[in-house]
């Protein structure tokens, strides 16, 4: 299969096939039963504290990438192992009753891949907004916060969405 070209700016991704594969050909309705779900959902709350150790690490992982990025905002480089645990945390936050966290996560993501595309040096402002998103995931995961934050979560990611040109 010939892979398209697309302009620099842009980048083309190859579907993973590797769970199509694994069904052995199945249809989505007829691999994605009820009772698979009602098992995938067990599966998860038997994990959830795993999950949350998971997260931990990566929160220690985030935090020192972030010292890293503080310590040199022209290499945008920095910003690779911040969109890759940021990524993982939004994936993993939202399995465990957290997402909150798993919004926050994503907005650090996104926008950590905005300035990554531009290749721009990171402003003082941008610095900052990142310490603010690692902050706020710090601060769910320290006191607990499951849900969606409720109305200071909806503020606290409005206000981001504001800042970061985030949609």
């Amino acid at each position: 299969m010939t892979v398209p070209t697309a302009p620099d700016d842009v980048r083309v991704f190859q579907p993973d096939t590797a769970l199509k594969k694994k069904l052995g050909g199945a249809s989505f309705d007829q691999a994605v039963t009820p009772q698979a779900i009602a098992a995938a959902e067990d599966v998860i709350v038997k994990s959830s504290d795993e999950i949350l150790a998971t997260i931990m690490n990566d929160l220690v992982r985030l935090q020192k990438a972030m010292d890293q990025l503080s310590a040199n905002a022209t290499a945008t480089t920095a910003l690779v192992p911040i969109i890759e645990t940021a990524f993982a945390i939004k994936s993993n936050a939202g399995l465990c009753g957290y997402p909150f966290a798993s919004s926050l996560a994503k907005s650090l993501h996104v926008y950590c891949e905005l300035d990554a595309v531009q290749q721009q040096p990171l402003s003082a402002k941008s610095l900052a907004i990142l310490r603010s998103q690692m902050a706020g995931l710090k601060t769910i995961f320290a006191n607990k916060i499951t849900g969606d934050g409720g109305k200071v979560g909806a503020t606290i990611l409005a206000e981001l969405q504001k800042l970061t040109g985030n949609v």
